[in-house]
């Protein structure tokens, strides 16, 4: 019985080596293919500050980007670290159960019904129009469920001496959460607002409907614009700029790229200092 057990178990091990070897040859595969067919194409045109039909500029959506990105986490992170801190720290009977119910849900619905629904909701209802806040708050509430989850497992891994520790020297809570748990769930959470960045860089569907595709830089949170991405889906719609979006794309995961680099070093260097004290 011992010895099959031990077969299983290394053959699940090699399994899931194979796995993974297979998602990062994927991930590589998709990399340089990306790479190899935009890189060529860059030109100092796709960096003029201006878009216009004959460069196809890229730096508007560029910036746009970094600005859905920034108001997206400022909106969404709050509320999400305070969710997963109800959870952890809180949360019980019935409510706590809708609550994990409702977050469940969100994750399950497809980006175009988000869409539709910042469209009528945030667009139309509440005449916020097609722009920047509208595009924010409609991808915030794409991202709940993403930072809710990471930073409710990371807040859950927190040590139980910790939280007995604090209480026995007669501590508040609040006291506990703050000096505790938040610092040592700082490299999950982190590893949350990771996921949450590449969400937004890669969305398409519910920014269409909500931010627009302008191709200005937006100078006030009424104005529209487009990501990134949703400039290269419209460039390769065109059909007569494809050179261009794959150009873009190039640029898009060298930023990805960039920016979860910075995150995970960020997250490390935080997460070691606190791990060595």
């Amino acid at each position: 019985m011992a010895k099959n057990k031990d077969i299983v178990a290394g053959t699940l091990g090699v399994l899931t080596c194979v796995c993974g070897v297979v998602s990062l040859l994927v991930m590589v595969m998709l990399v340089v293919f990306v790479l190899c067919k935009g890189l060529p194409h860059l030109t100092l045109q796709l960096f003029s500050p201006t878009y216009t039909s004959q460069n196809l500029s890229l730096m508007p959506s560029f910036i746009y980007t970094l600005q859905m990105i920034e108001l997206s986490l400022f909106i969404s992170l709050p509320i999400g670290i305070g969710t997963a801190i109800y959870l952890t720290q809180y949360g019980k009977g019935p409510l706590m159960k809708v609550v994990t119910f409702a977050v469940q849900s969100l994750a399950g619905i497809p980006s175009i019904i988000y869409g539709m629904f910042g469209l009528l909701y945030f667009v139309t209802f509440l005449h916020l129009g097609i722009s920047l806040l509208s595009g924010a708050l409609t991808v915030s509430i794409m991202l709940l469920p993403i930072i809710v989850s990471t930073a409710t497992q990371a807040m859950g891994d927190v040590p139980a001496s910790y939280l007995l520790a604090g209480h026995g020297v007669g501590v508040s809570r609040f006291y506990i959460i703050r000096k505790l748990v938040l610092p040592t769930a700082l490299n999950g959470i982190l590893a949350g607002v990771t996921l949450c960045i590449g969400r937004i860089m890669g969305e398409t569907a519910a920014l269409l409907y909500t931010s627009g595709t302008a191709t200005n830089i937006a100078s006030s949170l009424g104005d529209s614009g487009r990501t990134m991405a949703l400039h290269i889906y419209l460039l390769s719609g065109e059909g007569e700029a494809t050179n261009e979006a794959y150009a873009t794309s190039a640029v898009l995961v060298i930023m990805i790229i960039g920016i979860n680099s910075a995150t995970c070093y960020l997250a490390r260097k935080l997460f070691g200092g606190n791990k060595e004290k």
